[in-house]
């Protein structure tokens, strides 16, 4: 099992290059990350590249721009926002560059927050247009179900519209995840999921087709991933069941120092060890 360090959460404090190497001394497969070419300008991709690189970790995924459309549209994410059909292409391409500068393996599209009845012709034209685009460049394409109560009013909040919308991304007659659509994938996050109290393992083993990524953190407080509602571990032994081959991306808010709560790292590792 693979895990991942979300950088956008953890080491938060500290800067980009630093961050990567205290993943990686800390055991961390891959990192990912959320707008580092927004928040982090100081610090190029290619130099990001060659710290990773040199601690021989993975980069996982970078996310399009949150935007400024008005009010709280486009505050978090674009690409399914009607009217902003030009921002979101053009954030996407600014997504898909950097991470080819950084060698990343995938882009996270934001939907946006709206109400607009338009937004999933929105959302669906989008996909459409972006997964040859990003596939060319070897990277999946991946939208996210966020829940409601941190983000009122975000248009992609089931795993079920997910799966719908990388159907349609592929084929309109497809509507249904039973097979594995290349370039566009949904990232499964199980904190988001388990505030919406959904059930997680039938989650993971009906859309496991469509998931190009899993991230965990407590439920209900986002922190670290060894308390709260969700037994991880027997998450862990369910995907294994499954066949899971991919990271799972620990994208938790520390509840002190990033280093103090790691022990759940080695904690789960030791878990999967003694199961095999």
């Amino acid at each position: 099992m693979k895990f991942s360090a979300n950088l956008g959460f953890l080491w938060a404090d500290q800067p980009l290059e630093e961050a990567v190497a205290l993943a990686a001394a800390a055991g961390f497969d891959a990192v990912e990350f959320h707008w580092p070419h927004e928040t982090h300008p100081e610090t190029p991709a290619e130099t990001l590249n060659e710290v990773i690189s040199a601690n021989r970790i993975t980069a996982l995924s970078v996310n399009t721009a949150r935007g400024q459309v008005g009010g709280n549209a486009g505050r978090f994410g674009l690409c399914a926002i009607p009217g902003a059909e030009d921002e979101a292409r053009s954030a996407l391409y600014e997504a898909m560059d950097y991470a080819a500068r950084l060698g990343a393996t995938g882009i996270h599209a934001m939907a946006g927050i709206t109400d607009d009845a338009a937004a999933g012709v929105v959302f669906e034209r989008f996909l459409i247009e972006a997964a040859p685009a990003a596939g060319e460049r070897g990277l999946d394409l991946l939208i996210e179900p966020i829940n409601t109560h941190d983000v009122p009013g975000y248009f992609l909040t089931s795993p079920e519209q997910a799966a719908d919308l990388i159907a349609a991304s592929a084929s309109p007659s497809v509507r249904i995840p039973s097979v594995r659509i290349p370039s566009v994938r949904m990232m499964y996050d199980c904190y988001h999921a388990g505030r919406m109290g959904r059930d997680i393992q039938a989650d993971l083993t009906r859309f496991m087709p469509v998931i190009g990524h899993i991230q965990i953190a407590a439920v209900p407080d986002r922190g670290e991933p060894d308390e709260g509602e969700v037994d991880y571990p027997a998450i862990l032994r369910h995907l294994e069941d499954l066949g899971y081959d991919g990271f799972i991306g620990a994208e938790y808010r520390p509840r002190q120092s990033t280093g103090d709560g790691l022990g759940w790292l080695e904690a789960f590792r030791k878990n999967i060890r003694k199961r095999i």
